[in-house]
């Protein structure tokens, strides 16, 4: 049975978030997502990006996101990537 899935992205309190190149409305450090209903068996996935100030220098922070039905994933944008 199709069954959303709950993304949660940590980024600096002041980031901009965008999601698959899309601007997002959440604020805060802890910014929170469910996806429509997915389809069980397949693998989805989305693009965040982060942009912030860091001591005046621009910083930018990518990450595909794997995911599938029913999933519950957290995601740290102010850590570095550990692989996929």
């Amino acid at each position: 049975e199709p069954t959303p899935a709950t993304l949660e992205v940590i980024v600096p309190e002041s980031a901009q978030l965008t999601l698959d190149g899309h601007a997002t409305t959440p604020t805060g450090r802890s910014r929170r997502f469910i996806t429509p209903k997915l389809e069980p068996g397949q693998q989805y996935r989305y693009q965040f990006e982060a942009t912030w100030n860091a001591g005046g220098t621009p910083i930018r922070q990518s990450r595909e996101v794997k995911f599938h039905a029913g999933e519950s994933i957290r995601v740290d944008l102010t850590q570095p990537d550990s692989g996929p």
